[in-house]
């Protein structure tokens, strides 16, 4: 009887919304799961998007669910950014919205001053809590490509910055590297241009036993060329990029032919692009092997994996300003050999193996509230795919379920669907899977028989795959990152 007069009451009111009853109807029909009143309200909302509510909007369509309204609200943002930050709201923003908005390029600036005064205006405001983050953002925005002249007035005349010893290193620390290259340094694309990155890493992996190599990929000539060996071989790692680094996270290490017992380790090595060279950072809390990694709003974070029997749930946060990592929230599913991307701001893990089963289960992290929600599963359970994102698209490619698959899915993080998409050339697992310069990459793997050098290109607008330039030598079980 209850839910029938919420029902009766939530119609009538649908017909006079107003600023006073739509975050109530929205949350009730919400509940209720009347989607014409959620629909009804989220039109609404969207109609009255100003620089003044829209940070508003996005907060409370995540909070609620809403894919579509917080997509919108998020493109408002970025359209009238100059706007946006001069009101409260952006004021009142968590350190971690502030982040995953100014690492964005879609946002309309006239230049990067502008929005490095405007995370200043924003540390101001509440400076006892808030001056410790600083060089965090001066990390997220593009302090390297900025020009010499503007990044020494900057240390020269901003108080925030002279205070904070960290920052000012770190600005001079570019500004010498752009004195350095200005013969031949490149200004990069301004900020909502479609260049992208055309450059991928590849390390370690296994075949026979596990492998030390490290190669670059450069998609602008098709050529790979090899770089400093890891310190120690390792398959089953993952690899992220973060602040001009690569970080090899985990994996073990398996010699052929040697009695040395098979472990799991929480290794983490660190590679300098600039200097290039290799060095030790902090190990992880636990060992893992065939964990998921990504990097997500100036932190990377680590998911699940393997140490030795035991399939972890847990899941692990860098910060680089404590050069330390922490437990966040653990994965409701424990699982190793997972896909794990990011898509809209959030981390989705999906499939991988219980340690007794191949897993169908997906589910999604906000950093926002630290927690984990279940979604829609993957049509089939597979373990040893590859994941990545594509505009709301997420990909899960190729794998294991009995026998390798050339199989690919794309889930809708809008309409909680799964839809196949274009298969694979060749099947395969344990292979590495990136997004650059909208295209996906999958390189290496095995297909049941032999390890692969092969690298797959997709092309989303023709929905196919295609042959690229063969990885140098056969592999499994490494990491690729995009920097």
């Amino acid at each position: 009887m209850r839910m029938q007069r919420d029902v009766h009451w939530c119609f009538p009111q649908v017909r006079m919304l107003n600023d006073d009853n739509v975050c109530e109807l929205l949350a009730a029909g919400n509940m209720l799961q009347i989607r014409e009143v959620t629909e009804a309200c989220a039109r609404y909302l969207e109609g009255q998007l100003d620089p003044c509510n829209c940070i508003g909007i996005f907060r409370f369509s995540g909070q609620h669910s809403l894919r579509k309204l917080q997509h919108k609200a998020e493109a408002y943002i970025y359209e009238h950014f100059e706007k946006v930050c001069q009101n409260d709201e952006f004021l009142e923003m968590q350190l971690c919205e502030m982040l995953h908005i100014i690492k964005n390029d879609n946002f309309s600036v006239r230049n990067d001053a502008l929005l490095l005064e405007a995370c200043l205006r924003w540390i101001r405001h509440d400076i006892s809590g808030r001056k410790g983050s600083l060089r965090l953002i001066l990390q997220v925005l593009r302090s390297s490509f900025s020009s010499v002249e503007y990044l020494e007035e900057v240390i020269r005349t901003c108080p925030l910055i002279q205070e904070r010893p960290e920052c000012v290193d770190y600005l001079q620390n570019i500004v010498k590297e752009l004195n350095r290259k200005k013969f031949f340094y490149r200004v990069p694309p301004p900020r909502g241009s479609s260049t992208c990155s055309s450059v991928l890493y590849v390390i370690g992996g296994y075949h026979i036993s596990s492998l030390p190599n490290f190669e670059v990929f450069n998609a602008a000539d098709g050529s790979w060329i090899s770089q400093p060996n890891l310190p120690a071989a390792r398959s089953g790692l993952a690899v992220v990029a973060l602040e001009k680094r690569l970080f090899a996270l985990g994996g073990r290490a398996h010699h052929r032919n040697s009695d040395v017992p098979v472990e799991d380790t929480p290794f983490v090595h660190i590679f300098d692009i600039e200097q290039n060279c290799w060095t030790e950072g902090p190990s992880l809390r636990t060992p893992r092997n065939r964990l998921g990694a990504v990097s997500l709003d100036g932190y990377i974070y680590v998911t699940g994996g393997s140490q030795q029997r035991t399939i972890l749930n847990t899941v692990e946060r860098y910060s680089p300003l404590t050069n330390s990592w922490r437990y966040v929230a653990p994965m409701n599913v424990a699982r190793s050999g997972h896909g794990c991307t990011v898509c809209n701001g959030k981390i989705y893990v999906i499939g991988g193996c219980s340690g007794t089963e191949k897993l169908d289960a997906m589910e999604v992290y906000d950093p926002q509230i630290d927690q984990w929600t279940s979604l829609r599963p993957l049509p089939d359970p597979r373990s040893g795919l590859g994941a990545a994102s594509l505009g709301p698209y997420v990909f899960a490619i190729g794998g294991c379920e009995n026998t390798q698959v050339s199989k690919v899915e794309r889930y809708s993080t809008e309409t909680d669907e799964w839809q196949s998409v274009g298969s694979l050339i060749e099947p395969r697992s344990a292979m590495s899977v990136v997004a650059m310069a909208s295209k996906l990459y999958a390189i290496g793997g095995f297909n049941g028989n032999q390890f692969l050098t092969s690298m797959e290109v997709y092309n989303s607008e023709k929905d196919e795959w295609c042959s690229g330039p063969p990885l140098p030598t056969p592999r499994s079980g490494h990491g690729t990152a995009v920097l």
